[in-house]
């Protein structure tokens, strides 16, 4: 989540030196983003005991929305499976972590909602 943050920023900074420059920093955050989804959503689909290939099912409009829901719901397979064994149990400092994440996000929607609430952030209408 941070190196997103950071690549966001670098590529604000250079699109403001040079649009061209913003659009690669852009188009190799854009890459980079895709290759840790991906990377992401194989090793779920292990998780649950399926092959990695059936993530080309993503690509079929609403169809792939419906089977990336389902993927993420699904409770992964007990014990190993042909992918290899079962990932150790969550520890303290991951649930602590995730729930730092949750507050994270939940004050940042809350503060979005505020700030345009307030008139702080321009809305897309106003731009």
């Amino acid at each position: 989540m941070f190196a997103m943050l950071l690549g966001m920023l670098v590529c604000g900074v250079a699109f403001a030196i040079s649009n061209v420059l913003g659009g690669l920093f852009a188009l190799v955050l854009v890459i980079a983003m895709m290759v840790v989804a991906i990377q992401i959503s194989v090793k779920r689909l292990h998780d649950i005991g399926w092959s990695g290939w059936l993530l080309l099912i993503t690509l079929i409009p609403l169809v792939g929305n419906i089977f990336q829901l389902l993927i993420t719901v699904m409770p992964g397979t007990k014990g190993s499976n042909l992918y290899g064994a079962a990932p150790p149990e969550n520890s303290t400092a991951v649930k602590v972590l995730f729930g730092i994440w949750v507050a994270v996000m939940v004050l940042t929607l809350i503060s979005v909602i505020a700030a345009f609430t307030l008139g702080i952030m321009p809305s897309i209408q106003d731009m």
